[in-house]
C-alpha cells in the first residue's frame, strides 16, 4: 500500500508535525475507507 510521503523514510515525522501544529483542532479528510486497505499487503 502506498500512502505517499508517509511511506518514505521519516514519514512518521511528517505526520507528527501535522498533528502537533494543529493545536486548536484537526480536520482529516480522506477518500479511502478501512475496507480499501488490503491487510495482506501492509
Amino acid at each position: 500500500m502506498n500512502f505517499g510521503a508517509l511511506n518514505n523514510e521519516g514519514g512518521e515525522k511528517r505526520l507528527n508535525v501535522a498533528i502537533t501544529r494543529a493545536w486548536r483542532e484537526l480536520h482529516i479528510f480522506s477518500s479511502i475507507r478501512a475496507d480499501d486497505i488490503d491487510l495482506d499487503r501492509v
